[in-house]
């Protein structure tokens, strides 16, 4: 039984690396079905419905892990981050501090919460927890991403463009692109957008992801007809994809 509720998972977890989300929902359900107290599978459910903006069934599944092991800091960090999709920042930040309680070095944990902490416009407390992420995740391209969103908006233009090339030299394809529920970081940050999309297509000039993280970008901000034009630019330098 273990050998094969570990299969499950496994087959569940390569669907989630390769942002294939139904397919690993399948196989989690199907893990969850065999062995129903293993709070790691209901996160990693959770996890791949969240990217699917199924935030419903996410919630229950982190409730229900947390209910099978209150010390999950995983399962902590991801209440956070859907708490703070509802706005509820009270809450989120004492998810992301409980997290944190129990992996003192979760730099994940540390990046939500200066994350949070920005979106309320406390960008000091945000820069000394973004950082701190990066101190414990040497190599961490969103890490660097997601500061270079804050030096932007803390007016250290200089700041924001070595961080940003400094995600794009640790992961050149993957800081282009990204999911539908991680754009909400870049709404109100079209200007720390096309900089970003800018300098990345002077190295990567042949990139269609450029172009189409650069349309989403823009699509989020209502500027569609820039949007278009960057989608119909990728189509054609990716017809296939």
């Amino acid at each position: 039984l273990t050998l094969v509720l570990l299969y499950f998972a496994d087959r569940g977890g390569y669907y989630l690396k390769q942002s294939d989300f139904d397919p690993a929902i399948r196989e989690f359900t199907r893990a969850i079905q065999r062995t129903p107290a293993r709070s790691g599978v209901y996160v990693s459910r959770a996890l791949a419905y969240m990217n699917l903006l199924e935030l419903g069934q996410a919630r229950s599944d982190i409730e229900r892990a947390l209910a099978l092991d209150p010390s999950n800091f995983l399962a902590w960090t991801l209440r956070g981050e859907l708490l703070a999709q509802d706005s509820q920042y009270q809450p989120a930040l004492e998810a992301y501090n409980r997290a944190i309680e129990i992996r003192p070095n979760w730099n994940v944990a540390f990046l939500d919460r200066g994350s949070l902490h920005q979106e309320q416009g406390r960008l000091v407390e945000a820069l000394a927890d973004i950082d701190h992420s990066i101190e414990l995740a040497h190599g961490a391209a969103i890490n660097h991403l997601l500061r270079s969103i804050l030096r932007y908006q803390m007016g250290d233009k200089a700041g924001s463009q070595r961080d940003a090339d400094q995600a794009l030299r640790y992961a050149p394809h993957w800081m282009l692109v990204f999911p539908e529920i991680f754009l909400e970081n870049l709404k109100g940050h079209l200007n720390w957008a096309l900089d970003y999309y800018w300098r990345a297509l002077q190295h990567m000039p042949k990139a269609y992801q450029a172009y189409q993280g650069r349309a989403d970008a823009c699509r989020i901000h209502g500027q569609y007809k820039w949007a278009i034009a960057d989608y119909e630019r990728a189509i054609r330098l990716a017809p296939r994809q």
